[in-house]
């Protein structure tokens, strides 16, 4: 059967951005991402290759206020916004310049 899509409701545009989050971080290191309208988490396992590594540690160094890594092996990526797909348009563009 041939399923034609012609408007992404919501809900599917959510379950298609997750995949494609899933397959960008797949065998990098981050086990899962959670974001919320004040902040994204990346949790970091340590399966993390040194380069990826070193550029969430060197963007936490360049732009404290912006991003962290805490204790808890969290990258967090602090960014105040409520539309969740503007939201999504940014962790996308991070994800592509860590990986």
């Amino acid at each position: 059967a041939l399923l034609i899509m012609r408007e992404r409701t919501p809900i599917t545009k959510n379950l298609i951005d997750n995949k494609r989050f899933y397959l960008k971080v797949l065998n990098t290191g981050i086990k899962c991402i959670k974001s919320n309208e004040k902040n994204t988490n990346f949790e970091i396992t340590n399966d993390i290759k040194d380069e990826h590594l070193n550029k969430l540690v060197r963007l936490a160094q360049d732009e404290p206020q912006k991003y962290q890594i805490n204790s808890n092996n969290k990258f967090i990526y602090k960014y105040h916004e409520l539309n969740s797909e503007v939201r999504r348009q940014n962790i996308n563009e991070l994800l592509d310049e860590i990986f």
